[in-house]
C-alpha cells in the first residue's frame, strides 16, 4: 500500500493517519509522516573525463537529508548512464566507427529528482562530461616489405602500441 498526501490549496497536509476500510468497515489506521519537499539536487562530481571503454561513478544528494533521495538519471549524446549514476562511453555499445569522433567532446548527465519542491516541480542538477582516449602513438611489423601479386591474399602482423589503447584497428589502403 503506497499513500501520497496531496497538500491543500494552503500547501498544508491536513491528515496524518490513513484510515484503512473494508466493505465499509475501519479495520486499521496508519500514521505516517509526510517527507519534506526538496530543496535542491546537487550531482558530484560536476566534472568528469571518461576514458572510453570505462566507467565513473556519479552521485547525487537531496537536501534536506531526509527529503526522497531517490534521483531519475539520463544523459545526452555520447554516453549512457544507469539508475545508480554510473556514466559509460562503450565503443561497442555505441557506434564504434564514430567513437573517435567524441573524443575531446563533452556530454551532461542529469539526476532528476523523484522529491518536488515548495512548487510541485521536480528539481535538476548535472554533471559535465569530457570523453577521453588513449590515443595510438606508434603502429610496428616485423615485416619489412610484402611482395604479392594482384588479387593474392596475406597475412600482416602488426603491434599498435601503447597497448592499451583505446582503438587498435589498423586500416590499410
Amino acid at each position: 500500500l503506497v499513500f501520497k498526501a496531496e497538500p491543500n490549496k494552503t500547501g498544508k497536509v491536513r491528515s496524518t493517519v490513513v484510515k484503512l476500510t473494508v466493505n465499509g468497515i475501519a479495520v486499521a489506521e496508519i500514521p505516517f509522516k509526510q517527507l519534506p519537499v526538496a530543496t535542491a539536487v546537487v550531482v558530484a562530481p560536476r566534472e568528469v573525463e571518461l576514458l572510453i571503454g570505462s566507467s565513473v561513478q556519479l552521485s547525487a544528494a537531496v537536501t534536506p537529508a531526509d527529503a526522497d533521495q531517490t534521483v531519475t538519471w539520463t544523459s545526452q549524446s555520447y554516453g549512457s548512464v544507469d539508475k545508480t549514476g554510473k556514466v559509460i562511453f562503450n565503443p561497442e555499445a555505441n557506434n564504434k566507427y564514430l567513437a573517435p569522433g567524441a573524443v575531446g567532446n563533452t556530454f551532461k548527465v542529469y539526476a532528476t529528482t523523484n522529491a518536488t519542491n515548495e512548487k510541485g516541480k521536480q528539481l535538476v542538477d548535472s554533471a559535465m562530461v569530457k570523453v577521453t582516449a588513449i590515443q595510438v602513438t606508434e603502429v610496428t611489423s616485423p615485416v619489412e616489405l610484402v611482395k604479392a601479386k594482384i588479387g593474392q591474399k596475406f597475412a600482416l602482423e602488426y603491434n599498435v602500441l601503447p597497448a592499451n589503447a583505446s582503438w587498435k584497428e589498423v586500416y590499410f589502403e
